[in-house]
């Protein structure tokens, strides 16, 4: 059986030891800048290519992570992000890094362009779920690609089996509710962009869902459970993935050391055929990190649910350890109220316990050692009460043995060792390793005067490896060696040594890259026109048609219509309305899986057949479906997350007709685009999730394997999510995609700054509609058209146009 790649994370030269000396085939980590993960640690440049070279020679993979979104911010291109990317990119390729994990398409283009001989990942951030996305990356020269979290295994099977490129998926740790690369709510809310590294993490906060003003839940409501597989990794292995990816560079070293080990271990196991986890293992693992008491699988077996969420805390929980069995009303200490707790696992003096209380938790350190079934005293504040549940916060003695699994430096490669020892000539030592060989000459051999040593006493002293990173390979040993010979033990010991260090420098540079200089220039086509007042036209997306019509009354030049589901009729018929009327293009669903494909397939062709003027693509898989079935114009929306003209150079360059620039440039960065369609206007999405707030909160959504859509599909209540400040983001349901968009409360209203788009380029400015009534559109639409004063209701935004993201 094929057993995948273990790849495992680190935020630091600490984590990334601990993932190579417990067993991962390859690990994925990043510099302290151009990283998706800018709140770890990180590695400094001189750390990175001393990291490469310490998994080199230890039989480990290193993939460096350079996986966000960079701006042309500079005309002087060295002194721009993009290029200063471009310029780290080929650092890494010199020090030896095995892959560079990317998504900025621009960067990717200037890696390909000036780097040959590097592997390139697509990082999850592009957003990847079809069996076409993948086909399309890896024809533009990606060697791996991986996939979004939110497929299962029916549908990743076929995408690995088909699609020619190494696939990859995560297989432990948190998961984000939102697919990555279209979440936009820490970017809007704070200015933290997640596409950016900087991720605020509002989905790990308190909400309230309502609906019709009545409230419905409240709680962690965005918060998924992290995810485990270590009991269904042999089906997951079986899929045909080539790498299993452990989530984690924000993680401590002993996080690292834990869960890397677990996997490795049971990857082992089932390479053997074995199949069972040891109970152990998983309780470990549990206790080191988890979010709400327990794991999930992700999505390998589920759409989603309710029991994927962790509604009561977004923090690690450690492990259930018993129920609180009463709460004295006068027994105090320092403050603190004593408890007694019913243990169902042994603790131990160190151990942290957290009650679980109706409002809140607390908890403190156990203070004695004791068995499963027995009684402890705890003394904690708060409102506990007795039936409270309680749980194992930390485990000193697992803690103790993660720290020493943590700082071993244990792994060693093999080396083949040959040995030349004839009387009259210089001994000779040789060690090597696949093509890498180094060889060292030491004294005359002579006769032995007194007592010779034997071919197994000079084998034991050349094979004191010590404290390096080698171990020989005692049955691929060559001895040429005669009767009778005398050589120093000290000799032998310095042969060694010398050899030793001699082959350690040439196996680390032969992993090394020359690079011919290359001049970093954008090039004339990706400098700005010369600009003047700017007659940009205005369109509109809208997702009703009660929108499209209020928008063609106003005579509106472009309409996008959002399509929900692939229904042939529904859509032919709002074609055959409205084509005369406005140039239509019809906009795809935001998230298109593998089992969409037939339909759309099928969709693509009969829409090819009618007058729209093209199409609105939101990912790489709508836009590979449509460069091969349709001869109409393709337009690329804001969800491909083009951040630089080099990104948009590019897209062009495949076939796309117009492409939407970032919604997270401001003015300053728009005005290096040289034509495009920018967003100026509505209740942009913030997130897009299967995880529907809706349906699993009002709608009973089922929990049961592979379910999709709920008592709700198609309700046209209104919901929304509230924050603790009082700010609301509506819920705008897709059910026949059986997805939702959050959606930004503050409305985008750039009508009154509309001078600042007169030094730009940009051909189009896009209102989009989702929640608008008719009269609400017309009355937008009007004011853009004519500078009528704005009535939008409720709070507005200017969105990045003024501070960009970070």
């Amino acid at each position: 059986m094929f057993i995948p790649e273990l790849l495992c994370p680190a935020g630091s030269f600490e984590s990334f030891k601990a993932a190579v000396n417990n067993g991962a085939d390859a690990v994925y980590f990043g510099g302290r800048d151009f990283n998706a993960r800018a709140g770890a640690v990180n590695f400094t440049d001189d750390e990175l290519i001393e990291a490469v070279d310490y998994a080199h020679i230890r039989g480990a993979k290193a993939n460096i992570t350079i996986n966000t979104l960079y701006k042309l911010d500079s005309p002087a291109p060295d002194e721009s992000e993009i290029y200063r990317a471009l310029a780290f990119a080929e650092k890494m390729y010199k020090a030896g890094a095995d892959a560079l994990i990317v998504t900025d398409i621009g960067l990717f283009s200037l890696i390909r362009q000036y780097m040959h001989c590097i592997k390139l990942h697509a990082s999850t951030q592009m957003t990847v779920h079809s069996l076409e996305g993948a086909v399309l990356l890896k024809n533009l020269g990606f060697g791996r690609v991986v996939l979004s979290r939110e497929l299962n295994l029916t549908e990743i099977k076929p995408i690995a089996e088909k699609s020619g490129v190494e696939i990859e998926v995560f297989a432990h740790g948190a998961l984000c509710v939102s697919y990555s690369g279209q979440c936009l709510m820490s970017s809007f809310i704070g200015a933290r962009s997640g596409n950016r590294g900087k991720c605020a993490q509002p989905c790990r906060q308190y909400y309230k869902l309502s609906g019709n003003n009545k409230k419905r839940a409240e709680g962690y409501l965005l918060s998924p459970r992290d995810m485990m597989t270590l009991e269904s990794l042999k089906e997951i292995a079986a899929s045909g993935v080539h790498s299993l990816k452990i989530e984690g560079r924000m993680k401590s070293p002993e996080y690292v050391a834990v869960v890397t080990r677990a996997y490795r271990e049971q990857l082992d196991r089932i390479a053997s055929g074995i199949d069972v986890v040891p109970e152990n293992t998983v309780k470990d693992v549990t206790q080191i990190f988890n979010r709400g008491g327990k794991f999930g699988e992700g999505y390998f077996f589920d759409y989603a649910g309710p029991h994927m969420m962790s509604t009561k805390t977004p923090k690690s929980t450690g492990t259930y350890l018993g129920t609180v069995v009463s709460v004295s009303k006068n027994e105090y200490k320092n403050g603190k109220k004593k408890i007694l707790i019913k243990i169902e696992d042994e603790v131990a003096a160190g151990d942290g316990a957290e009650i679980w209380t109706s409002t809140e938790h607390t908890g403190g350190y156990i203070s004695e050692e004791a068995q499963a079934g027995a009684i402890i005293t705890l003394y904690v504040s708060g409102a506990v009460k007795a039936g409270d549940a309680v749980y194992k916060s930390y485990d000193k003695q697992l803690n103790d043995r993660a720290k020493a699994l943590a700082l071993a430096d244990v792994r060693k490669i093999g080396l083949t060792l040959k040995l030349k020892a004839k009387l009259g000539q210089a001994v000779e030592i040789t060690l090597g390793k696949d093509s890498v060989e180094v060889s060292v000459l030491g004294s005359i051999v002579e006769a032995s005067k007194n007592q010779p040593l034997t071919p197994e006493r000079i084998l034991e002293q050349l094979c004191k490896m010590g404290g390096t990173p080698f171990e020989i390979i005692r049955n691929s040993v060559d001895m040429d060696v005669d009767q009778n010979i005398y050589i120093p033990v000290s000799e032998l010991n310095n042969l060694r040594r010398n050899c030793t260090e001699k082959f350690w420098g040439k196996y680390t540079s032969s992993f090394h890259r020359e690079l011919n200089e290359f001049v970093r220039e954008p090039g004339q086509a990706l400098s700005p026109k010369a600009v003047g007042r700017q007659s940009y036209g205005f369109c509109v997306q809208t997702v009703s048609e009660e929108q499209l019509e209020a928008a063609c009354s106003l005579g509106v030049a472009k309409a996008y219509f959002t399509i929900k589901g692939y229904n042939t009729k529904d859509i032919l018929g709002i074609i055959s309305k409205y084509a005369d009327k406005t140039a239509l293009y019809i906009a795809l669903p935001k998230i298109m899986r593998f089992y969409d494909e037939p339909a759309c397939k099928d969709l693509i062709k009969a829409l090819d057949k009618t007058e729209i003027k093209g199409y609105l693509a939101s990912t790489y898989g709508q836009l590979s479906l449509l460069k091969e079935l349709s001869k109409k114009e393709i337009i690329t929306d804001y969800s491909f997350n083009v951040f630089s003209p080099v990104a948009y150079e590019y897209l062009k360059g495949l076939g796309v007709c117009e492409i939407t620039v970032s919604t997270e440039l401001n003015i300053n960065e728009l005005a290096a685009f040289s034509c495009g369609e920018v967003i100026v206007y509505g209740n942009l999405p913030l997130m897009a999730t299967v995880q529907c707030p809706v349906g699993l909160y009002a709608g009973k959504a089922k929990n049961g394997k592979r379910e999709k859509f709920c008592q709700f599909k198609n309700n046209s209540a209104s919901y929304a999510l509230t924050d603790k400040t009082g700010a609301a983001f509506p819920i705008y349901t897709d059910c026949e995609s059986c997805i939702a968009l959050v959606l930004n409360g503050s409305k985008l209203n750039m009508q009154e700054k509309l001078n600042n788009f007169h030094e730009t380029n940009f051909n189009w400015l896009r209102l989009v509609f989702y929640t608008e009534n008719y009269d609400e559109v017309k009355a937008a639409l009007k004011g853009f058209k004519t500078g009528a004063a704005p009535k939008s209701a409720g709070a507005i935004t200017y969105g990045h146009f003024f501070r960009g993201a970070k």
